[in-house]
């Protein structure tokens, strides 16, 4: 199963890190597999694109997550997985929630999304 990703948002992030601090640059790739194993890999800026291309070609691995840093620890790109109708599947959550939603009472909907914006709220402080 080959990985499915965001090339508009992939090649807008390369395209600014090659702008601000050049190709030369190292990322790093973390990489969990659906086997529980993670894989970690240190990418120079200017294959950036290739790696990319590589992991959504490989039909051998499926991957579960993956997470692009600079070598700092700071997160340039989080992998969301799509559905068949090229929607993002929340990756944090409660997503059962989510994917039944038709199927909750309307209190419970109201419930939840009163929860989520006061979630909201205290992450912004």
């Amino acid at each position: 199963m080959s990985l499915r990703l965001n090339w508009k948002k992939i090649t807008k992030l390369h395209s600014e890190l090659a702008a601000s601090k050049g190709l030369s640059t190292d990322v790093v790739f973390i990489i969990m597999l659906s086997d529980g194993k993670i894989k970690k890999n240190l990418v120079k800026l200017k294959d950036f694109l290739k790696f990319f291309w590589s992991l959504s070609e490989n039909k051998e691995i499926k991957i579960t997550n993956l997470v692009v840093q600079d070598i700092g620890g700071k997160t340039l790109y989080r992998h969301n997985q799509q559905n068949a109708g090229n929607e993002e599947i929340p990756s944090g959550g409660n997503s059962s929630i989510v994917k039944n939603w038709k199927n909750i009472k309307k209190q419970h909907r109201e419930t939840y999304i009163e929860i989520l914006i006061s979630q909201f709220y205290a992450y912004e402080k």
